[in-house]
């Protein structure tokens, strides 16, 4: 399965927040590497799109990026598409969809 990723405006703009806060608070190396598990994380989804467990809750899949960070996702089988929803930090709790 080669599933296409779609990007949300709320994950475009989760994401750029979390950027900045780490660019506010932590190093390049921490940027750096967000940036790279995000990616990893992306990739696993196309292979494999269940990998991220189902959360009843907010019916939808997560899958932690890093050890604060979830990627929300909702699966599309009929038209392969992946939608990225949110990059919910895990310091926000309860996580909820908007």
């Amino acid at each position: 399965m080669n599933f296409q990723i779609l990007w949300t405006q709320e994950s475009k703009v989760s994401f750029a927040e979390n950027i900045f806060y780490l660019e506010t608070n932590w190093s390049e190396k921490v940027i750096a590497n967000f940036m790279e598990e995000t990616e990893k994380c992306i990739e696993v989804l196309r292979s494999n799109i269940y990998a991220g467990i189902y959360d009843p809750n907010l019916k939808c899949r997560k899958i932690l990026v890093t050890e604060q960070i979830y990627l929300l996702y909702e699966v599309y089988e009929d038209t392969q598409t992946i939608y990225l929803l949110s990059f919910w930090n895990n310091y926000r709790k309860p996580i909820t969809l908007l």
